[in-house]
């Protein structure tokens, strides 16, 4: 028997170091915008998003720091060709107790990125969905002797603090509710990606 895996979603997790600084930093700054602004509503269940804040001095320094990680990521997929890599937009996140975000994806993006700022115990997963477009619904739920990549439906990674998910801004996913007594701070940032124009 001849197995080929044909394709390949990647999420790239990474524990940042040396990021203690800009990470209060923006904490500070989640809830200094909270007290004066109210909550974007998009994929928020409860918790409060601020409005962008790609060009903040808190998220450009930390994305500084991020950017070595980034390009290995990136590196992975092996393009032979220069990239720009731009940020689309880039938000806070503090969801509270019993709060959670619903199923969605980000349009117009390369990749979805989460940094996670504040993750107190059972604070809540995030959630990536296999597609289910075009899934094979007879069998789609059927027991399994182990979890492996052909039979998952979704993927769990633990929120830890200074941890860095990515991955391509297509796959959904979600944020389980937050069971903790404390809030859960995160950063969120889009990605666009595209072949260098050397003229």
């Amino acid at each position: 028997m001849t197995h080929f895996t044909i394709f390949s979603t990647p999420a790239f997790v990474d524990d940042i170091q040396n990021t203690d600084l800009e990470k209060e930093a923006l904490i500070k700054l989640a809830y200094k915008m909270k007290s004066k602004e109210p909550s974007q509503e998009k994929t928020n269940v409860g918790g409060y998003q601020t409005r962008g804040i790609k060009k903040s001095n808190e998220f450009l320094n930390l994305v500084a720091k991020l950017q070595q990680n980034i390009n290995e990521n990136l590196n992975t997929y092996q393009y032979d060709c220069k990239l720009d890599i731009n940020v689309g937009n880039a938000w806070l996140n503090i969801n509270n107790k019993g709060h959670s975000n619903k199923p969605h994806v980000h349009p117009l993006s390369e990749f979805a990125c989460v940094y996670y700022l504040k993750t107190p115990k059972d604070c809540g997963n995030i959630i990536l969905i296999k597609d289910s477009s075009y899934r094979m619904d007879g069998i789609a739920d059927l027991p399994a002797k182990e979890t492996n990549i052909l039979n998952c439906d979704s993927f769990f990674i633990e929120p830890r603090e200074n941890r860095f998910v990515m991955f391509p801004g297509y796959v959904e996913h979600l944020v389980e509710e937050n069971n903790s007594n404390e809030d859960r701070i995160s950063l969120s940032f889009n990605l666009s990606v595209r072949p260098h124009n050397e003229f």
